[in-house]
């Protein structure tokens, strides 16, 4: 899994781990 947390502790780096996931379930749109 490519699913990276590293404190997510601005909106920017939530969204970079929503999108990471994203790209496993290969949901890109």
């Amino acid at each position: 899994m490519a699913v990276r947390k590293f404190k997510p502790t601005t909106p920017g780096q939530r969204h970079k781990i929503i999108g990471t996931f994203e790209e496993i379930t290969a949901s890109v749109p």
